[in-house]
């Protein structure tokens, strides 16, 4: 299997917080794990590919970051009403200081497992 993956990804299990539209209130969910590019996380209602939504991502404790996630892929999880959704990180303009942040804090990560 040819590994499609622009970005190494770490084990990530955080709460995510999301937001479907700018008027909701956020929903939470839990990380599985996250790229600079992406993050994969498991969601009780289903979510359409190619929506956009606004996420907050936990790097520590006290290190928040707001990013928006294009949903690339849905799978229902086999025992339950779950799913588990794929988000690529949608691109901003020239150099991103958040995907920066979110590169560092994998790269340590790393280096810890």
């Amino acid at each position: 299997m040819d590994e499609k993956r622009s970005f190494k990804r770490i084990n990530y299990r955080e709460p995510v917080l999301y937001r479907l539209l700018f008027d909701q209130p956020d929903i939470g969910c839990v990380g599985y794990d996250i790229s600079a590019g992406g993050i994969r996380c498991t969601v009780n209602d289903f979510i359409p590919l190619g929506k956009e939504i606004q996420l907050t991502v936990h790097l520590t404790r006290d290190d928040l970051v707001a990013l928006t996630g294009r949903v690339v892929w849905v799978k229902r999880l086999a025992h339950g009403e779950n799913y588990q959704v794929g988000l690529r990180f949608v691109e901003t303009n020239g150099i991103d200081p958040i995907k920066e942040r979110l590169a560092d804090y994998i790269e340590a990560s790393k280096s810890f497992s």
